[in-house]
């Protein structure tokens, strides 16, 4: 998106100043020739520039959206319940998956031409950010998880403060009041129930404009 963005931008301003020279020279007719020729060029390559900014825009929004609803969907699959040694293997799966090094690639390729800062902090802040702070509790501890599943070094108790801390982090524990008004304790997931929140809302908007919901929509 950048490069195109750039491109746009400075073929903008080249067309600008050809057009400027082409009324300075009117009378010059190889000078006038010459910005005229600047001007049909800029004009062309703000058009192919616009297309490629757009197709590489959509392809970008699309590929965040791809790869968040897929570790969002890994995410989803936890439970508290299992065993010990099943959420050391399920965590270290979770942490080697290359979807959260796509969502990394596809992120940085983000750049608008206006409001870029505020678009791209809302995606980082909202979207981004609290899976990547996710990954580093994991990654703090992943040398811990891996000495425990091979057998190196086995302490239950530390894995388990460890797995804990995890756990707090994205399916802490809380209270819930039943409709036979006995409270119980269950898992919220938290950081999967806020990112897919503001994916399939505000952006979604981003990603698709009105018109384009409509039609996926009537296509599904």
């Amino acid at each position: 998106m950048r490069t195109y963005r750039n491109t746009a931008i400075f073929a903008v301003i080249i067309t600008i100043i050809s057009i400027i020279l082409a009324i300075v020279f009117i009378e010059n007719k190889l000078l006038f020739s010459l910005a005229s020729g600047v001007f049909g060029s800029g004009v062309l390559t703000i058009i192919t520039s616009a297309v490629a900014y757009r197709v590489e825009k959509r392809k970008t929004f699309e590929g965040v959206f791809s790869s968040v609803h897929r570790i969002l969907h890994q995410l989803g699959i936890y439970n508290n319940d299992w065993e010990l040694d099943r959420k050391v293997d399920y965590l270290l799966i979770y942490f080697d998956s290359p979807s959260k090094q796509d969502l990394h690639q596809y992120y940085g390729s983000f750049c608008f031409f206006t409001y870029n800062k505020k678009k791209t902090s809302y995606i980082y802040n909202n979207i981004c950010k609290p899976i990547f702070d996710f990954d580093e509790i994991i990654k703090t501890v992943s040398a811990n998880l891996r000495l425990h599943q091979d057998g190196t070094v086995k302490n239950d108790n530390a894995i388990r403060k460890i797995i804990e801390t995890i756990e707090e982090a994205f399916v802490p524990m809380v209270k819930e009041q039943t409709p036979e008004e006995t409270q119980v304790t269950i898992p919220c997931k938290k950081l999967v129930d806020k990112v897919r929140e503001e994916l399939n809302g505000k952006y979604y908007d981003m990603m698709y404009s009105k018109k384009q919901q409509r039609r996926i929509s009537e296509n599904n």
